[in-house]
């Protein structure tokens, strides 16, 4: 089979997208301590611009008692002589007549509808309720160019360039109501017209909610378009917003990610253990609980023999031990010896057929197509293409997975529903975590609640928040960094869908991405050393784009004397994978398959196997002692 080529998509034109900052009115705060954001000009601006039909030269007010008086051309001159009967004459010249009748009243009856609605609902007066919303949310169903969930997508052309990214950002805010074309044109569902019933193979999932609500991301300032202030945002806000043209169903599910890797790899290679959990990595350290998924790996093969990635999808949460055993998907991928390119490809779910999956690296985004077990076309995407040179960073992308409406046709599924969408950082933080073990140096708090603040200078300087902001107990060197760790997560956004294929096709797409940068990395090593420097620099970063010994909980005097990998969230990791194992919990996440606890830091112990069933060596059971040489 022939290996992923990068390809371009052509792009078409669409209306511009209106990037004016909004005034925010924060209203509740969430579970997870994420704040949900009111704009009072949301509505009415999306709704003016978007679904108001456009003024006419021929818009006029009209009576709807009025007669409508048709000014009919003049009479033409007399015909010459023919040898058409009269008869057929006088059958065209009615028909001709019906005709015209028909294009009049068809064009009164357009003028009415649009002058009623800029008449009595002006834009400036709009009042949403649950009917007009329902009927201008169908209104914008039927037109597809009014709305792009789609996001972030140049010319090809400009997509190694230095300000690639502001080149970007400067189409999709432009105010030319013809811009430069963004690929690809995506709209929310399928037009049917007007009198005609949902066809019989039409979308099952639920449809768009009845009012449309911001962003959970509307609350944050609009993201850099320049790789390396777009890595700094991320590190201060912890998570990048959603791509503003993307229209979310409401959460049905959210799943939580952690990783186990193997000796002596890096983030490039193959990982040990996947677990996705329903509660957050800091729950789960206080009160263990198994994963609803794990995916165990086993690499093999690359000196001789032509190297081979497989991975087993189980449900260590099943009652009882045979469901927990039970493959829910396999995954199988054989490469090249020579060319690395791949031979075959295979994901098998526990019982049916093999599906097949494609991969397109692209210069504007990336995507993997699929059709699903129900016979419809998915497709996963990024927001922004997929780099990791020259400061560009991977986790600073956001997933979707879209869907068609169509059962067993050819649309593509940018023009459906958005299903399930993955970051890589949610933004979290525990404004009420408490550290049973710390005490703030400051102010002699014991145990230390809420925010905690870790010297990098002071090894054993502990702040909490309150003391930090007053500088109590600080010194003019003090560096701190924030003991907290924010999720890698999933959002299931419809409760028809499969969550297992979402998972397994998900963990594809992020196989298929690491290859890519592993091509990058071959290409231009210098960009793709300054990118991990960078990024290891960070909290954040130091978690994706880890090297084995930064999980040993050794701490390394830099140069300038500074615990240069004293980073808040590796302690986190390390302290939550801990403090899980000591409570009992197995298959934690964060650490290698030894390196916390007491040998059981997620992947198992080394003299026995895991509760989830899955083997991720040949000889079963959850060793620990694969190789994920690459």
């Amino acid at each position: 089979m022939a290996p992923p080529i990068a390809t371009s998509i052509s792009p078409s034109p669409g209306p511009p997208t209106s990037h004016r900052p909004p005034q925010l009115i924060p209203t509740a705060q969430s579970q997870d301590n994420r704040y949900s954001y009111y704009d009072p000009q949301y509505f009415d601006r999306n709704l003016s611009t978007q679904h108001i039909p456009p003024s006419t030269s021929i818009m006029q007010h009209h009576d709807a008692n009025a007669p409508v008086l048709a000014e009919l051309p003049a009479p033409p001159p007399p015909a010459p002589p023919t040898s058409t009967p009269a008869e057929q004459l006088n059958e065209d010249e009615l028909l001709a007549h019906k005709l015209q009748q028909m294009e009049v009243a068809e064009a009164e009856a357009h003028a009415r509808v649009r002058s009623n609605s800029s008449v009595s609902n002006p834009s400036s007066q709009f009042t949403l309720t649950s009917s007009t919303a329902s009927t201008l949310l169908g209104d914008s169903l039927q037109q597809p160019t009014t709305v792009r969930p789609h996001s972030f997508h140049a010319s090809p052309s400009t997509s190694h360039d230095p300000n690639y990214f502001a080149h970007a950002s400067q189409l999709q805010l432009s105010s030319n109501p013809n811009p430069a074309n963004l690929a690809p044109e995506v709209v929310v569902s399928q037009a049917f017209p007007s009198g005609q019933t949902t066809p019989t193979n039409a979308y099952p999932f639920p449809t768009l909610p009845t009012l449309p609500s911001p962003h959970p991301t509307a609350h944050l300032p609009p993201a850099p378009e320049d790789p390396v202030e777009l890595a700094r945002y991320l590190e201060i806000h912890r998570q990048v917003p959603y791509p503003p043209q993307w229209a979310l169903p409401p959460i049905v599910a959210t799943f939580y990610q952690s990783f186990v890797f193997s000796r002596k790899t890096t983030w490039l290679d193959p990982l040990h253990s996947v677990f996705w959990r329903n509660v957050r990595f800091s729950e789960n350290a206080r009160n263990p609980v198994p994963p609803v998924f794990k995916l165990g790996f086993y690499a093999r093969g690359g000196h001789f023999r032509d190297p081979r990635l497989t991975w087993v999808m189980t449900n260590p949460a099943a009652p009882t031990r045979s469901e927990q055993m039970r493959e829910l998907w396999k995954y199988e991928l054989r490469r090249d010896l020579t060319t690395y390119e791949r031979k075959t490809e295979t994901l098998r779910p526990g019982k049916g057929r093999e599906i097949l999956c494609t991969y397109v690296h692209a210069a504007n985004y990336d995507s993997l197509n699929f059709i699903g077990t129900d016979g419809r076309r998915y497709k996963w995407v990024t927001h922004g293409p997929v780099s990791s040179v020259h400061g560009a960073r991977y986790d600073t992308l956001r997933h979707a997975l879209f869907v068609s409406t169509q059962r067993n046709g050819n649309q593509d599924p940018l023009y459906g529903q958005i299903v399930a969408d993955h970051t890589y950082w949610d933004g979290f933080i525990d404004h009420k975590e408490v550290h049973a073990k710390v005490t703030c140096t400051g102010c002699a708090a014991f145990p230390l609640i809420g925010l905690r603040w870790k010297c990098k200078v002071c090894p054993s300087h502990e702040s909490c928040d309150t003391c930090r902001l007053t500088q109590v107990g600080v010194k003019p060197t003090c560096k701190f960094t924030l003991v907290s760790l924010p999720d890698e997560a999933l959002y299931i956004r419809s409760p028809t869908v499969d969550i297992t294929i979402v998972i397994a096709t998900l963990q594809i797409m992020k196989d298929w991405e690491k290859y890519s940068m592993q091509r990058q990395k071959s290409r231009d090593p210098a960009g793709f050393a300054f990118t991990e420097d960078m990024a290891r620099a960070n909290d954040l970063g130091r978690i994706r784009y880890f090297q084995a010994s930064d999980f040993d909980g050794k701490l390394r005097a830099g140069d300038d004397g500074a615990w240069d990998d004293c980073h808040g969230t590796m302690i986190a990791a390390l302290e939550g994978a801990k403090s899980a194992a000591e409570s009992g919990g197995s298959q934690v996440g964060f650490g290698s398959e030894y390196s916390v606890g007491n040998g059981s830091s997620g992947g198992g112990s080394s003299s026995g196997g895991d509760s989830g069933g899955s083997s991720s060596s040949s000889s079963g059971g959850d060793s620990g002692g694969s190789s994920s040489s690459s």
